[in-house]
């Protein structure tokens, strides 16, 4: 069955938003993204406008703005709602807990609100393997415990709370909750907005690529006598543009399932160490990552990977990106290939349409 034509993406601007609105995009569905640009950058959306100038709309909105949401759901009248906004930094969590709870949960209810004025009966939402905590097992299914150890991780299992309350409701509400569990990577037409811009928090991807090219010294790695196979974390690292493409199966999964509310893990089903990340970057690239231990950081877990057997049944999903593939995509520009090189061929004309004033 086909997927919805006409989604919101509340987020949409962001690291995660902007490779959903690009996989959208180019699957000619109608797609608006709305966003405060706290942590990103409007110069996204005219990158984006290159595959699909007439489909795309873009939208300045605060989701804590209960005005500005009704105002979008009123004009924009989605059949869906794919929820990426909300704040992400674990450490951050721990100094401002209550900001954490207001932004998250606050947000996700004004929006809920929002849906349920206008007739938006479908949402998928993004959550975190964050929601988990400390593994009891490996690798962690969807019916594993939940244990958050941090702020951040509280929100969103509060979020899937509410959501799952919200979808018993009746009235045809469908809600695929997505567990991310670590997604690294860029597509080469969104690299440099993930580079530039300057409010967005850098990953461990990001950090090794500033290395890389000479705007960091040395990464900083927190812990080196964890009970690993080289005493650093173990983390499942799943390419970006695998998590965009899963967000479209969703949506297809949305229109078919007999449940109000399913949880789904994405990942790559692998564990790889921090150290087995930068070995393998370092043999992609050759370039060398200089690096330094610090101490563990406060809500990191020892080991987490995904099995992601449910999202392959439910919605025929498999990651297709391997960890070569992986470092490939966090190269950065300036080390040693010129951009041109990096990029795909642009969709032909009859996909691709001419940018359009916002």
């Amino acid at each position: 069955m086909l997927p919805p034509q006409n989604v919101l993406i509340v987020g949409g601007a962001g690291y995660i938003g902007s490779h959903v609105a690009l996989t959208l995009l180019r699957q000619g569905i109608q797609t608006t993204i709305a966003d405060n640009l706290s942590t990103s950058d409007e110069a996204v959306v005219a990158t984006l406008r290159q595959f699909g100038a007439n489909r795309l709309r873009f939208v300045k909105a605060d989701m804590l703005s209960k005005r500005q949401l009704a105002e979008l759901y009123s004009s924009t009248k989605p059949d869906v709602t794919i929820h990426l906004a909300g704040l992400k930094q674990v450490a951050e969590s721990f100094a401002e807990p209550g900001r954490y709870h207001r932004t998250n949960v606050g947000g996700l209810a004004n929006v809920l609100a929002a849906m349920d004025e206008s007739g938006c009966r479908q949402m998928v939402f993004s959550s975190s393997a964050s929601v988990y905590g400390n593994p009891e097992y490996l690798p962690m299914d969807e019916k594993h415990p939940t244990a958050p150890l941090s702020p951040y991780g509280e929100s969103k299992l509060k979020c899937e709370g509410l959501l799952k309350q919200w979808a018993s409701g009746g009235s045809g509400r469908r809600c695929a909750v997505l567990r991310y569990f670590n997604p690294v990577g860029c597509d080469p037409y969104l690299r440099m907005h993930r580079t530039h811009c300057p409010a967005a928090q850098p990953s461990l991807a990001d950090t090794i690529a500033q290395v890389a090219s000479g705007r960091l010294g040395q990464l900083e790695v927190f812990g080196s006598d964890y009970h690993t196979a080289d005493g650093t974390c173990v983390r499942d690292f799943v390419h970006i543009s695998d998590i965009a493409e899963a967000h479209l199966s969703a949506l297809e999964m949305l229109s078919t399932m007999r449940e109000e509310h399913a949880i789904l893990n994405l990942g790559s089903g692998k564990g790889t160490t921090v150290l087995q990340l930068v070995a393998a970057f370092e043999a992609t690239s050759g370039i060398a990552i200089p690096h330094r231990f610090r101490p563990r950081r406060q809500g990191d877990v020892p080991e987490s990977w995904a099995d992601i057997s449910s999202a392959r049944e439910r919605m025929n999903w498999e990651p297709r990106y391997s960890r070569e593939d992986i470092c490939r995509a966090i190269r950065p520009v300036g080390s040693g290939e010129a951009i041109s090189r990096l990029l795909p061929p642009l969709p032909p004309a009859s996909v691709r349409e001419q940018p359009a004033h916002l």
